[in-house]
């Protein structure tokens, strides 16, 4: 069954007239029925990701019916996208989650992290470094301490290593309806239908001070990095360095 909606040859083209009417229609809830758009972080958006991403949708119990409409609307153009460049998986585009009998929601917002695997190349880069900052230094204390550091990268092999490196914001929305508890990540627009004629509220909970995956993991080398002279009198800069057990 067709959307009504002509999709261009052009990836990106389509995924740019995807995101025109996911704008559109939160405009229509905006105008018809007073819908609240809350877009976290906005400060530090472009101005061109505002429209797109990371929107609460809130509106009250009489915009229900227009809200179902236009969610099944867009996953219908949502799957003709998907079918015509035979995308199983295209993050590019989502269709908007909608929640209905809403009391209220909270927003969690806390660093996002990426873990990588470290490269023999790079291992061993960090060893000489490393040993570089040890024959420079003339503290005692630190330079038994990076020889410490070093003996313990040593003993073990690039595939037991990883990198966790902060990759921006996670958002993590809570919604609460008369059955129970829902969790959804917010890397798209969220519609909440309120249980009422207001908007259901969002509460903004408390940050969590270091994520999960990085409490849980053993640093193997820990380098806080520093300014030397090395033998000519020259300063050189020694970047942080912080690498985790896999």
């Amino acid at each position: 069954m067709s959307c009504g909606i002509t999709i261009p040859d052009d990836e990106r083209a389509a995924v740019a007239i995807y995101h025109g009417l996911v704008t559109t229609l939160a405009d229509e809830l905006e105008t018809e029925y007073s819908a609240e758009i809350d877009i976290p972080n906005q400060e530090t958006q472009a101005e061109y990701e505002k429209p797109r991403f990371k929107r609460i949708i809130r509106v009250g119990v009489d915009a229900a019916e227009t809200a179902l409409k236009q969610h099944v609307f867009l996953k219908s153009v949502h799957d003709e996208i998907m079918a015509k460049f035979k995308k199983k998986v295209f993050r590019a585009i989502n269709v908007p989650a909608l929640y209905t009998d809403v009391k209220y929601a909270s927003l969690s917002v806390n660093m996002a992290t990426s873990v990588s695997r470290v490269e023999e190349e790079h291992y061993h880069y960090v060893l000489k470094e490393a040993e570089s900052y040890k024959s420079l230094v003339s503290d005692t204390k630190i330079k038994r301490d990076i020889t410490q550091q070093i003996k313990t990268l040593s003993a073990l092999e690039p595939d037991e290593l990883r990198w966790v490196k902060s990759s921006g914001l996670s958002y993590q929305l809570y919604i609460y309806t008369k059955d129970g508890k829902q969790r959804c990540n917010l890397n798209h627009a969220v519609v909440l239908v309120g249980d009422h004629d207001i908007p259901p509220e969002v509460l903004l909970q408390r940050p969590r001070q270091q994520r999960s995956d990085v409490k849980k993991r053993e640093l193997a080398f820990s380098f806080n990095g520093g300014t030397v002279r090395d033998h000519n009198g020259k300063e050189r800069d020694f970047e942080s360095v912080y690498i985790y057990k896999r």
